[in-house]
């Protein structure tokens, strides 16, 4: 008896799709399933069932119409995502905001996927009972989840991916996605397409979303861990002591999650809770961080960051965004922000220009990564590290336009960038504030800077860099104008192409430093106070005159201010201030007089010291100078006073070591002020309050 191929079809419904699968499969029989394009439901008989037939035979023009008539009607998924967001948004504001869906036009659609998205990645910030408790936002989800059993793909996709981008930015809502019985509907959904032929429309369309959905709606490692992280939040800001959770047990869940974050099943939503931690937020960096989060996982995130997949895409490109702040905070003396951070994230977008624009990438990362600028990063780029990115612009096709990728990094090979390193590691105490804008800098010694700036002329004269380079250094030093003037007057005089190129810097220079003298000076707080420990205020003799609050280390000084009387802070314009080395007193002689803590007596004075601290060189302490009025005279030997933390009553010179640097302030002319001592006091919102200007001339 010869085998006889035989081909029976039958509908089903999608409910019973498993049941018959096994039945046929015990009895030796291999079912393949299809789908009517587009609507089995719509094509059934009776009134409004022939619609999926005809989008059928009329073409997708015509159901991507009667999808858009759904949406304006305000029927359709976006429309109802729409409306969970609006109604987020009432129930976060202060005041009742307009329904912005209810006072829609007639017919009027909906914002984009994208816009939609994007709002809903943002805006969804509300405590999670709130949101399952309202009755409004159930109602829509509901919607949501009826919208998986449509007749459509295209409104099952957007339904899935919605409720999937509810979940990932509010993990709690997968509860009342659970009592509203997506889990079932999604798992019979998923059992479906992958017995569809791998060319179907459907599967290509739904497959991988439907994957997705069910990672989300199962209780995973990851939204544990995620539950686990919340709570031992709650709990440590608890006003119950003992209630607290030990911070190492957090780190170790932060740990788990960065891995969770490069894990194919699990990774988006313990990627959109990494955005959203504080302690990354604020740029808190954990000795454990260096062992996490290396090259390749970086590289990872970035390779996501450009997937076509919108809700992937936005939320790496801000997890890769939340990280630049921690990275702002690791060692820099192994370049840990190039090895592990820059060069892997440049790598990827440099080999992904071919899908992507470059353009858009540079823009991206202009606006966010570099929101200071790209000079004070380019401080901390070793030959090492720019040989690596010379080999891989070397091996990428450039993109065209002057904003592409490839244009970007090439920034950072500019001849300029090694010179410009070596005046900022001069400026700065700790390589710890490379990296930054700085704030009040070291004054290069009378040798160092006329090498510095003949060097930096050199280059000029080479074309290997512009007036604005040059323009750089002068604004953050304007000591280097005159040493940049100085170099340019050798050339100057030449009737070449280098004497036209000086005298046109020379006048450059000399025009931006004759509307600088005419500018007003705008004073700012150089976290440097004045006042006198009533706990400690004497000790041998001396008296603590100033302290330092470091912004970095959280506010002491607030904690503490019961312990200090007549407080005073120093405001100046940082520009006219340096911490003068005394190895070079003829600084402090020709350009600089120091700043004075106080009155003082006829006898004493006080100015205000640097020093590096003998255990760890990277960290100084400022401190009060106490001087005669004969060393002071003849800027002769000085007598150290306490260092400023009360809390460590051993003398200055027994935990400081190596030059002492005295804060001075630049001459101007006209004997305008540059600093002054501005009296203040703490309110309870820590915000500082201006009662009273000293003056500061004498």
């Amino acid at each position: 008896m010869s085998d006889v191929d035989s081909i029976t079809s039958f509908n089903l419904e999608i409910g019973e799709v498993d049941a018959v699968t096994r039945r046929l499969h015990n009895v030796g029989l291999d079912p393949e399933i299809d789908s009517v394009m587009d609507a089995s439901l719509s094509d059934q008989v009776g009134p409004g069932r022939t619609i999926g037939n005809w989008i059928s035979k009329s073409g997708r023009k015509v159901e991507q119409f009667v999808g858009k008539v759904s949406e304006r009607l305000g029927r359709g998924p976006s429309a109802v995502m729409e409306r969970i967001v609006s109604r987020v948004n009432e129930l976060c504001s202060w005041e009742v905001q307009p329904r912005i869906i209810r006072l829609r036009s007639l017919l009027r659609p909906p914002r984009t996927f994208g816009q939609i998205l994007e709002s809903a990645m943002n805006d969804i910030i509300i405590r999670a009972d709130v949101f399952i408790a309202d009755p409004e936002i159930t109602q829509n989800c509901g919607k949501l989840v009826k919208f998986l059993n449509d007749g459509h793909s295209t409104t099952r996709a957007l339904a899935v991916y919605y409720i999937t981008t509810i979940i990932c930015v509010l993990p709690e809502s997968q509860l009342l996605f659970l009592r509203l019985g997506a889990l079932e509907i999604v798992r019979k959904s998923y059992s479906f397409l992958t017995m569809l032929p791998r060319q179907h429309r459907d599967r290509d369309l739904l497959l991988a979303p439907s994957r997705r959905a069910l990672v989300f709606l199962s209780d995973t490692e990851v939204l544990s861990a995620i539950r686990e992280y919340d709570a031992l939040s709650m709990e440590e800001f608890s006003l119950d002591p003992s209630k607290r959770t030990p911070i190492p047990r957090k780190w170790d869940i932060l740990a788990s999650l960065i891995r969770y974050s490069a894990k194919s099943e699990c990774r988006l939503p313990a990627a959109r809770q990494l955005t959203h931690i504080p302690e990354l937020m604020l740029g808190f960096c954990h000795p454990a961080m260096e062992l996490v989060v290396g090259p390749d996982l970086i590289q990872c995130w970035a390779e996501l960051s450009l997937s076509s997949d919108q809700l992937v895409a936005s939320t790496y490109f801000k997890l890769l965004l939340s990280f630049q702040r921690v990275c702002e905070n690791m060692p820099k003396n192994n370049s840990w922000v190039w090895r592990c951070y820059f060069l892997p994230m440049f790598r990827v977008y440099l080999r992904g220009l071919d899908k992507h624009s470059g353009i858009e990438l540079s823009q991206g990362l202009n606006n966010n990564f570099f929101p200071r600028g790209k000079d004070y990063l380019a401080a901390t780029l070793t030959g090492d590290m720019r040989e690596q990115l010379g080999q891989m612009l070397v091996h990428t096709t450039p993109t065209p336009g002057p904003t592409g990728v490839a244009s970007l990094v090439a920034e950072f090979l500019h001849p300029f960038i090694p010179l410009w390193r070596r005046f900022v590691h001069e400026w700065t105490f700790s390589p710890r504030a490379i990296g930054s804008p700085l704030p009040i800098i070291r004054a290069l010694s009378s040798k160092k800077r006329r090498s510095l700036c003949q060097k930096l002329v050199d280059l000029a004269m080479r074309s290997e860099c512009s007036l604005n380079d040059v323009m750089k250094v002068v604004e953050q030093d304007y000591d280097c104008l005159w040493g940049v003037l100085d170099a340019l007057a050798h050339f100057c005089h030449a009737r070449t192409h280098n004497g036209q190129l000086a005298r046109t810097l020379a006048k450059g220079l000399l025009s931006w430093a004759s509307s600088r003298a005419k500018s007003p000076i705008a004073f700012r707080p150089t976290e440097i106070h004045q006042g006198v420990c009533s706990t400690f205020s004497s000790h041998a003799g001396h008296r603590i005159m100033v302290f330092y609050v470091d912004p970095n280390q959280g506010d002491i000084f607030a904690e503490r201010e019961h312990e200090y009387t007549e407080v005073s802070e120093l405001y100046a314009e940082h520009s006219h201030l340096r911490w003068v080395s005394m190895d070079d007193p003829g600084e402090v002689k020709s350009r600089y007089n120091p700043v004075y803590v106080g009155p003082g007596t006829e006898k004493n004075w006080y100015w205000i010291g640097r020093r590096r601290d003998k255990l760890n060189s990277s960290a100084t302490h400022v401190f009060s100078v106490e001087v005669s009025q004969s060393s002071r005279e003849k800027g002769g030997e000085l007598m150290f006073s306490l260092l400023n933390s009360p809390t460590n009553p051993d003398p200055v010179d027994s935990i400081t070591q190596g030059s002492l640097y005295i804060l001075s302030a630049r001459q101007v002319v006209g004997d305008r002020p540059t600093w002054a001592w501005l009296r203040s006091m703490w309110d309870v919102t820590r915000k500082l309050v201006l009662k009273d200007v000293h003056s500061t001339s004498r």
